[in-house]
């Protein structure tokens, strides 16, 4: 049976399309269908709400959740199940106000902390293993690679490749606009030029990322 895992990062603030949620809280929504029931069941180390139902079209169910510690929010669409799993310690306190990343590395869920990166070229990745427990291993670019960095220009992480290249674009639109590709597993920096034409958007913190694998085109959308 294929099914697939959400993991979804919670911490003091929080992420998602135009501010649609406060911070700190998931709002569940059961979009299923006329007729169909959501049932899902929450727990953490600490907490556990019990099995909840949602009918269609219903109020939306808010869980919310303490500023002190980050966690990390999994849910399991084949047991409808949440559950939460506490961030590394090391991570804690630079969570809120770093520029850290959560992303896919090898299939499993992954923490991208390059709070280091334009200073000192130096990445730190944390890998979620079967067992629950984190493991972690640093990187650092060549000194070759370190002009593709620009102090004056803030990374966000947009996503990774299915080669495991981790995808960072600066937050606001300009003309020579590009994205980079940090490539974990040979410890390799390329960067892409996009070059954008109209200066509408320029200056404004608003883009918008549709990654294609290989297997995607425009001709398979079209269809």
């Amino acid at each position: 049976m294929n099914y697939f895992v959400l993991f979804i990062l919670v911490t003091s603030t929080y992420f998602g399309l135009n501010e649609a949620c406060k911070k700190n809280q998931v709002e569940i929504h059961n979009q299923l269908g006329p007729g169909k029931v959501l049932q899902f069941h929450c727990r953490s180390g600490d907490d556990d709400i019990g099995v909840k139902t949602l009918n269609f079209n219903d109020v939306p169910y808010i869980i919310r959740f303490h500023d002190e510690i980050p966690n990390l929010t999994n849910f399991d669409v084949r047991s409808e199940q949440f559950n939460m799993i506490q961030v590394p310690k090391e991570l804690s306190g630079l969570i809120r106000d770093n520029p850290i990343g959560f992303i896919e590395y090898g299939g499993k869920p992954a923490i991208f902390d390059q709070t280091y990166l334009i200073q000192m070229g130096k990445v730190d990745l944390w890998v979620l293993e079967d067992g629950g427990a984190w493991s972690t291993k640093s990187l650092v670019l060549q000194p070759c690679q370190m002009h593709l960095l620009n102090e004056s220009i803030k990374l966000l992480v947009r996503g990774t490749t299915q080669t495991d290249e981790v995808i960072l674009a600066p937050c606001k639109l300009f003309s020579n606009y590009y994205l980079l590709y940090y490539d974990l597993r040979k410890n390799d920096l390329r960067k892409f030029n996009v070059g954008l034409t109209s200066d509408h958007w320029f200056g404004k913190p608003y883009a918008d990322y549709i990654l294609f694998d290989k297997n995607e085109s425009i001709l398979h959308l079209e269809t």
